[in-house]
């Protein structure tokens, strides 16, 4: 393998452990204000989590956002 691969998959490596672990509450609202992860992240946390577990992520992603957004308000 290239150096490039191995930097690449060294990547993929850090991202699963930060992202597919249990998650901060700031890193899900993070993910929830962005407009790109809460119009299709979605679909892919169902996708990767399974459907119990994804709806489970996405459910507290929107309480956690709504409860946000009530201390503004």
């Amino acid at each position: 393998m290239t150096d490039d691969s191995v930097a690449l998959i060294g990547r993929y490596v850090v991202s699963y452990s930060e992202y597919f672990t249990t998650l901060r509450n700031d890193r899900i609202l993070a993910m929830a204000v962005n407009p790109l992860l809460a119009t299709r992240g979605c679909e892919d946390m169902l996708a990767l989590m399974g459907h119990i577990k994804g709806q489970a992520f996405i459910s507290n992603a929107k309480y956690l956002l709504e409860n946000m957004i009530r201390k503004f308000t």
